[in-house]
């Protein structure tokens, strides 16, 4: 029986860190064992798709939050309900909210939020959006990574990096 992982990003265009990470690991991992799906934002089609769909992944595209928050929530709650997976994994650091508040609701017993940035320039309004949700992201995510020591530090605190509650996995 496969593990099903949901994995949640910006695109799959080839340019990203992030989408050449993916598809690094799904490279190494058996297929047998391990299916990744993809939601990403908006529809544009990514030069990735087609492999991740040649090894049996689907990609869905959502409504970015941008476009209509009601769609975007609503898009990733039929995804999410409908789906049957075990990990729901975030890229999307504190954004990650909303998805992880869907899979904690349908039962996905593993929900991973990801950050892959570490000290942006934010506004005030930003800043307090971002605290508010990690304190959430805290509760609800039960595996917490960053892409390196800084992306940890920056959305989880010093104290759950060396507690060993949020981890750094490099990219």
């Amino acid at each position: 029986m496969s593990i099903r992982i949901l994995q949640i990003c910006a695109s799959l265009s080839k340019g990203g860190g992030v989408q050449n990470v993916l598809k690094n690991y799904y490279a190494h991992m058996g297929h047998e064992n391990y299916i990744f799906d993809f939601v990403v934002m908006g529809a544009e089609v990514g030069e990735l798709e087609e492999w991740f769909e040649s090894k049996g992944s689907h990609i869905y595209h959502v409504t970015p939050r941008s476009v209509s928050f009601k769609k975007n929530t609503g898009e990733l709650k039929q995804i999410i309900k409908n789906g049957n997976y075990d990990v729901v994994h975030c890229h999307q650091g504190y954004k990650s909210l909303v998805a992880i508040i869907i899979a904690k609701i349908y039962g996905v017993k593993t929900r991973i939020v990801h950050c892959h940035q570490a000290f942006p320039k934010e506004s005030a309004p930003k800043r307090i959006i971002r605290r508010l949700s990690t304190l959430l992201i805290k509760c609800l995510a039960n595996v917490l990574i960053g892409c390196g020591e800084d992306a940890a530090k920056w959305l989880y605190g010093e104290r759950m990096l060396k507690s060993g509650k949020a981890i750094v996995l490099n990219n």
